[in-house]
């Protein structure tokens, strides 16, 4: 019997926000070294071995690397505040950039876009990595012409 995945899925952060329910879901502050207040209800990326301080240049990296040297699972990810994956079956429409836009996460969010602890589990036990669709990036708009 395949044992069940030790999955952590980090949702990045810089302020207080919604981070739906779920157990593979791990709001992290980054930049706290530099923000003089720790979020509660979140892991910080000023703890333990840490590059916090950086955040300012390496952004949601920092988040990354406190991961990578301070906690240990079999499956790591990492979402942004405002940008989740779509786990559901169903394509939405997108905005000119590509993204799908929300008002607001939320808990009808949440089922929407089935970011359920049973469907983000099974996706990860089919695949070895989970990305969202290529975007060429080049002819987006504000894309200064060569």
């Amino acid at each position: 019997m395949k044992k069940d995945p030790d999955i952590k899925i980090y949702v990045v952060c810089h302020k207080p926000c919604y981070v739906p329910k779920n157990p593979y879901l791990y709001p992290i502050q980054v930049g706290t070294a530099l923000s003089g207040k720790k979020l509660d209800g979140m892991l910080h990326d000023n703890d333990g071995d840490n590059i916090s301080d950086k955040n300012k240049t390496y952004c949601e990296l920092t988040a990354q690397y406190w991961a990578w040297k301070n906690d240990d699972a079999d499956y790591y990810g990492f979402f942004h505040y405002r940008r989740y994956l779509n786990f559901s079956d169903r394509k939405y429409k997108e905005d000119r950039w590509g993204n799908v836009r929300e008002d607001a996460l939320s808990e009808a969010m949440k089922k929407k876009y089935a970011l359920s602890d049973d469907k983000i589990e099974t996706l990860v036990r089919d695949y070895d990595l989970i990305i969202s669709e290529e975007k060429n990036v080049v002819s987006m708009p504000g894309k200064a012409a060569n």
